[in-house]
């Protein structure tokens, strides 16, 4: 798991699970105190695709992964790929850097 930005976390494996498997950990890593955003890339067991599962916290994710093709909910998003793992986790990284967030802290 990597800091991509100070609060913005990214843990990515090459295993092939069920897809619900992936939006737990993303849970499971934001309830660390001060983590404003979660992102879990893994396979998704019976296909070659991989999924991206977001959570943030006062933390804009859909607009994170609808970078890398994919959509949610502001606390709540996820995008799926066929691109080779490294190159997803690339773009995912480059979307996480260059996105401004946006908080509903008004």
């Amino acid at each position: 798991m990597a800091e991509i930005k100070p609060g913005y976390f990214l843990a990515y494996k090459d295993i092939f699970v069920s897809p619900d498997v992936i939006s737990i950990a993303a849970e499971e890593i934001l309830r660390v105190s001060g983590r404003k955003a979660a992102f879990v890339i893994g396979g998704l067991i019976g296909t070659k695709k991989y999924k991206m599962s977001a959570r943030g916290i006062d933390t804009n994710v859909q607009l994170i992964a609808e970078e890398v093709n994919g959509g949610g909910h502001f606390g709540t998003a996820a995008a799926e790929s066929d691109e080779k793992l490294e190159v997803f986790v690339d773009n995912l990284i480059q979307a996480i850097v260059s996105v401004k967030n946006e908080s509903n802290n008004n």
